[in-house]
């Protein structure tokens, strides 16, 4: 199957060319777009002929065939050594990083039910039941005024 990594994310959260390029050799299929000096976009076949005589370039999305969802997001996390579960508490900004695939999608924390058995269905239960489980990280006890509600 065929595999669509797209970046949603701004500033932080863009993919670095070296980033897009690491997915190209990795024989992932990079899209590039160019933009000329007077500001005018074209498609382009690679970052080597988007750089050409050009102002800027742009990849926001890549594809490759994989056998699984989570062959591809395992590869495109070693490769980039981006974390694709990464989200905002916002509802404006959608989550930087999404894969489709046969049509479906997933995206931010939704990646994570696709590489664990086990994902609890919000950040604070996840938080609750590493402390259930024992786990003394830094900041995982709750503040003294949410022990009431938990």
């Amino acid at each position: 199957m065929i595999v669509t990594y797209i970046n949603r994310g701004e500033f932080e959260d863009e993919l670095t060319d070296a980033e897009w390029i690491a997915l190209e050799d990795a024989r992932w299929h990079v899209y590039w777009k160019g933009y000329t000096t007077e500001g005018e976009s074209y498609k382009c076949s690679s970052y080597a002929e988007a750089c050409e005589n050009r102002k800027t370039t742009v990849a926001k999305k890549a594809s490759k065939k994989f056998k699984t969802i989570v062959e591809a997001i395992l590869e495109f996390e070693r490769i980039t050594v981006r974390d694709t579960a990464i989200e905002y508490n916002t509802n404006i900004v959608p989550p930087p990083h999404a894969f489709e695939w046969m049509g479906s999608t997933c995206t931010g924390y939704g990646c994570l039910k696709f590489l664990y058995e086990y994902v609890p269905e919000s950040f604070r239960r996840a938080v609750q039941e590493l402390n259930r489980l024992g786990y003394r990280g830094e900041q995982t006890k709750p503040k003294k005024e949410l022990n009431d509600f938990i």
